[in-house]
Order: structure tokens, then C-alpha cells, then sequence
């Protein structure tokens, strides 16, 4: 229909990248900052009137100039990041986008997850990779229980990144255990902290290994990550942040279905801002669809909240005994060990 040809826009190209955001400004939507991968459609005469991106294993930035919409130049783009993110090892993809890109991305084998209020999707290639998921959880909880998912069963979860695991995170833990029968630990695995997954993982396990009614489980892909959540289609922080938290809690009213889950819990907080807006909205839309959401008073040292922010700030300033305050004995055995050093020297270099 039209002579057109997709092609790279490098970082390094001042003028693609001006021509790129003003497209992305005609159809209100912004450059997502964490781009790894962008391509165009160009006419003869070169002008940019559709464009497509990733990051990872996230297609982004999904868009078509107006006066070109409606004539199916998303389908071609779409094919050509995924077969760039398939030659990178990426098989699992998803995709953030608005709710008019629905049936185009359906028509490329994408599948719908989830919608936010404001019309955000949440879809990913693989028709029973949510399924395959929420069976994994199953059988995780039933080597830990064979009652694990029964009827009568009073099971809870907590969601934690621990970047890294505080003496904060054990009161939580340890407050949630002992009002339920069954408490589920979702590790966020998206390896976008200082401290890598397979350390906070092992750092959660180690520190709470003397309660026994815990099942532990690696988030997935499912489970949405703040650190790499788009933004780029919200007029500002605090809508990306609401939309998250929909997405979530409706991701995680299914996780909480098949696993017989009937309450989430969360830690106040009252330093972060961006967090007490995503921990209402959750709580809001957890409430909606059936769950109890317990809100836990954070642990204090004296005045002062224990937070992992303050326990990477006393690493990179000496703080020892700070740490001493705010550690369970494992996480700072790990910290004095030599296996801490490249990441005590991140957090150093302010990497």
C-alpha cells in the first residue's frame, strides 16, 4: 500500500530522536526513559510516521502519527521488534500500552491480562504462560502443605523486594505469619536492584528460616516491578503509579484465587510518597474484588523507620552501626563477607 521502510533510531541521532518525540507528543504519549531498542516507519521522503520500542522483555512506546492511523502500519513494526527481541533470548514478551492498540496486537498473537480503569492494557504473547504460572505457585505452596490451597485454610501474602532484607521486612513477615495459617512471600525477581535476586532471595530465606508457615515464590513476570513499570502514557508519576497498582491487584486477585489466598499485607509508608499512593490504590482495588488488605505499621528504631533505602545510605557512608540497628543477623553476615563486595562498592560508587 505504501513504499514504506522500518529502520533503526539510534540514541545518537539528535534529529531522529526530536522527530521521534514530536510523534510521541501528537498522539500524547512520552519517550519512555528506559528504552533499549526503538524502530521507525519512514516514507520516501523520510518522514517518521509510526514507531515501535522495547526494553527487555516489555514492548513500549507503541504509536502512529494521527493522519496515518487506522491503516495497520502497527502489525509490521510490532513483528520486527519481536523478532529482534527472539534473536536476543527475549521468548516471554509483554506489552503496556493503550486500550486502542487492542486488536492489533491481538491480531500478532498477543493475549490480554489485564486493564487499569484508564484504559492501560497489560497483554503478553504466550496464551498459557499465566496459567503454567499460577500452577508453579500451586505446586510450590503443596510441596510446603498439602492443605495448602484446602477450603478452610486462612492464607496470606506479602510482596517485598528487599533490596536488601532489613530487620523491617522480618517484624512484616513476622506480624503477617502469625495471623494467618499459611503466609505466601512473592520475591520480586525483576533484576533491577543494587542487590541481585538470587541475593535477595537467599537473604529473605535466611532471615526468616525460623518461621515455619511460609512458602516462598519468585514474582515472575506477573508480579509488576516499579523499577521497570512504563510511564510514558500518564500525564504524571502519580497516574503511572495508580495504574500499576491496578494492574497489580487485579493480577494478583487471580494469583490469590488459585491459591486460596484471602489477605495481602502491607507496611505503611510514610516516606515515600509514590508508595503511599500505589499501597492505597492497591488496598482500594484488593478491597473491590473480595481480599483483605492489612496495613502493618512500619518498625522503628527509636524515631527513625527502618527502611532499605536508609540501610543502602549507611553502606555507602560507613554507618556500621546503623546496620547493626537494621539488619537481621544474615543479611549482615552476607555484608561482611567477600561475596558483598562488588555490590558494597555500587552502592560506593553510586552505580
Amino acid at each position: 500500500m505504501f513504499d514504506l521502510q522500518i529502520r533503526r533510531i539510534l540514541p545518537q541521532s539528535r534529529q531522529e530522536y526530536d522527530e521521534l518525540n514530536r510523534l510521541l507528543q501528537e498522539v500524547k504519549i512520552k519517550l519512555d526513559r528506559n528504552l533499549d531498542y526503538i524502530l521507525g516507519l519512514y516514507t520516501p521522503e523520510d518522514e517518521l510516521v509510526a514507531t515501535a520500542g522495547c526494553f527487555e522483555n516489555t514492548l513500549r512506546c507503541l504509536a502512529v502519527k494521527p493522519a496515518w492511523q487506522n491503516q495497520g502500519l502497527l502489525a509490521p513494526l510490532v513483528s520486527a521488534i519481536m523478532k529482534q527481541q527472539f534473536t536476543r533470548g527475549y521468548k516471554q514478551l509483554f506489552v503496556y500500552t493503550k486500550a486502542e492498540n487492542l486488536a492489533p496486537l491481538e491480531n500478532l498473537g498477543f493475549h490480554l491480562l489485564q486493564t487499569a480503569a484508564d484504559g492501560i492494557i497489560f497483554m503478553e504473547n504466550q496464551a498459557h504462560a499465566f496459567d503454567t504460572y499460577l500452577n508453579k505457585l500451586l505446586q510450590e505452596s503443596l510441596e510446603v502443605d498439602n492443605s495448602a490451597v484446602s477450603a478452610g485454610i486462612n492464607a496470606g501474602a506479602i510482596v517485598l523486594n528487599a533490596n536488601p532484607f532489613t530487620a523491617g521486612h522480618l517484624y512484616l513477615i513476622s506480624k503477617a505469619a502469625a495471623e494467618v495459617d499459611l503466609l505466601h512471600l512473592f520475591i520480586v525477581s525483576a533484576d533491577h536492584s543494587v542487590f541481585p535476586f538470587k541475593v535477595r532471595k537467599e537473604l529473605v530465606r535466611k532471615g526468616t528460616a525460623s518461621i515455619k508457615n511460609l512458602v516462598y515464590h519468585d514474582s515472575g513476570y506477573y508480579i509488576v516491578s516499579t523499577a521497570t513499570f512504563p510511564a510514558y502514557f500518564q500525564p504524571d508519576s502519580a497516574a503511572a503509579v495508580e495504574s500499576q497498582a491496578e494492574i497489580e491487584a487485579g493480577i494478583f486477585c487471580k494469583i490469590a484465587e488459585k491459591l486460596k489466598i484471602g489477605k495481602r499485607f502491607l507496611g505503611t509508608e510514610p516516606l515515600s510518597k509514590t508508595t503511599a499512593i500505589y499501597n492505597r490504590v492497591l488496598a482500594e482495588e484488593l478491597q473491590r474484588n473480595g481480599l483483605s488488605c492489612c496495613i502493618i505499621p512500619r518498625k522503628k528504631i527509636g524515631s527513625e523507620i527502618i527502611s532499605a533505602s536508609t540501610v543502602r545510605r549507611a553502606i555507602k557512608e560507613d554507618h556500621y552501626a546503623v546496620l547493626q540497628e537494621m539488619l537481621p543477623p544474615s543479611t549482615l553476615e552476607f555484608l561482611q563477607s567477600p561475596a558483598a563486595s562488588p555490590i558494597i562498592n555500587k552502592i560506593k560508587n553510586g552505580d
